[in-house]
């Protein structure tokens, strides 16, 4: 487990630090994670935790490959790309019960799946749209790379929106840096296609819990609703957002 001095100044254009957040985040849904890294058809490199192997030689034993199977989908994920990383998540222990592989199991999987499309189109929009967009897909692995599985982003602010008002934006100096507020009022019920489009528009947790400030950080979405304790939830705040985008320092 790898980590850096916190207090080494970021770069300009960094989301984050090499140390634990991949490792954390991926122990919290699954037992095994495989970090395969491929530079060019010659370089690729393998790393594996298995929380179980952990536990077994009360050891935080690291190790370097995989199983064939594994190493199956790893292989045809590399294969399609000159370069690039996989990360494989396996033993879903916090996502299903492993123990009872039923019915159940496969409907709450999926619907927590549809709840992640959801998510990372709020969170990523940035990312997904403009002139150096990514692309996220989220499918079986024999779609992966499917243009009709590839995530959509959800504008929290519907910019595009003819009857989104845009009050003009602020910038504000905080210690050598620039944070730069933009608020908007969204369009009332009335201005939608239909029923569908107005839900949508209140995003993943609905249009009073959406309210308030949506801040970025190198723009992405890192607190997407909420009042900061300037005011409360209130119906008649819900078409208010709010976009604050701060730097990463």
């Amino acid at each position: 487990i790898g980590s850096s001095d916190p207090k080494i100044k970021r770069e300009k254009n960094d989301l984050g630090r090499f140390g634990l957040g991949l490792k954390v985040a991926s122990w919290s849904q699954c037992k095994e994670l495989t970090v395969t890294t491929k530079k060019n058809k010659n370089s690729v490199h393998q790393k594996k935790w298995d929380i179980d192997f952990v536990c077994k030689n009360n050891s935080w034993d690291l190790l370097t490959a995989t199983d064939k199977k594994s190493n199956e989908i790893i292989n045809r994920l590399l294969d399609s790309t000159k370069s690039g990383t996989v990360v494989l998540w396996q033993n879903l222990d916090r996502l299903i019960d492993l123990d009872n592989n039923n019915d159940d199991n496969e409907k709450y999987f999926y619907d927590k799946i549809e709840n992640l499309k959801k998510y990372l189109s709020m969170i990523f929009h940035r990312y997904l749209s403009g002139p150096k967009s990514i692309k996220i897909h989220v499918s079986h692995i024999d779609e992966f790379s499917s243009t009709s599985n590839q995530l959509k982003p959800w504008d929290p602010f519907l910019e595009k929106n003819t009857f989104t008002q845009c009050l003009g934006t602020e910038k504000l100096r905080y210690k050598n840096n620039e944070i730069i507020i933009t608020p908007y009022v969204l369009p009332h019920h009335s201005k939608y296609l239909s029923n569908s489009d107005f839900k949508s528009a209140g995003g993943i947790n609905g249009w009073n819990a959406h309210q308030g400030f949506f801040v970025y950080r190198e723009r992405r979405l890192i607190m997407f609703g909420g009042w900061l304790n300037f005011a409360k939830p209130e119906d008649h705040y819900k078409l208010a957002r709010i976009r604050v985008d701060i730097s990463n320092n």
